[in-house]
């Protein structure tokens, strides 16, 4: 990738946020469960969650397939961003950024979940597909896993946060799941479709999602 332009790019972003150009924390995903609290800006590694209280930092969430997930608290304070692809469901990303949010004192006021793969798209091996299903709720590998006339299966990340979501507690209605399929949509990164590609990204700053 191009250093100069992904620095660009994460200067727009902070700037539609209102924020200086260099108040983004970014995760450098692993797809794990690991949440880190941060209070300053910069590229956290090994870590699939950031959760922040500070009010001119923004969370970002990358990802070209997997779910990039932005929470906002109900105290109005607390933000969060999570990355999660099949392996984070298994691990319960979602259950444990869930509950890093609450710990900070604050509900759930919205969830948005953005661009990912769906699971027409993203057919995989019976050997995977078991791992989803014995490794989550019989609900959650249930919305998560398409089966296909031809005995293939596909796994839906995105359909699957949503169902462990409503496992937390957290209403349908406070659920937003903005743009499509990464893989269908020319417009947006996808490493199964293109192999090497860029990253979404989705940052939450108390105030808003981007």
């Amino acid at each position: 990738y191009n250093a100069d332009d992904v620095a660009t790019n994460r200067a727009r972003v902070a700037l539609m946020l209102g924020l200086p150009e260099d108040a983004l924390a970014v995760m450098n995903a692993v797809h794990g469960a690991d949440v880190a609290f941060v209070t300053g800006p910069g590229v956290y590694p090994s870590t699939d969650a950031l959760v922040t209280r500070e009010s001119g930092l923004a969370v970002v969430a990358l990802g070209a397939d997997c779910v990039p997930i932005g929470i906002v608290g109900s105290d109005g304070m607390t933000v969060a961003a999570a990355h999660c692809g099949w392996r984070g469901l298994v691990a319960d990303v979602v259950g444990a950024v869930i509950t890093a949010v609450r710990d900070c004192g604050s509900d759930i006021g919205a969830v948005v979940l953005g661009p990912a793969i769906c699971g027409r798209c993203y057919r995989v091996p019976l050997e995977r597909a078991d791992v989803v299903r014995s490794g989550t709720s019989p609900a959650v590998g249930a919305a998560a896993l398409e089966a296909f006339a031809n005995g293939h299966l596909g796994i839906d990340v995105r359909k699957g946060v949503r169902v462990r979501l409503g496992e937390l507690g957290v209403a349908p209605s406070a659920i937003h799941v903005v743009a499509g399929c990464t893989a269908e949509d020319a417009g947006l990164f996808s490493y199964r479709r293109d192999g090497i590609t860029g990253r979404q990204g989705l940052a939450v700053a108390v105030g808003g999602v981007w």
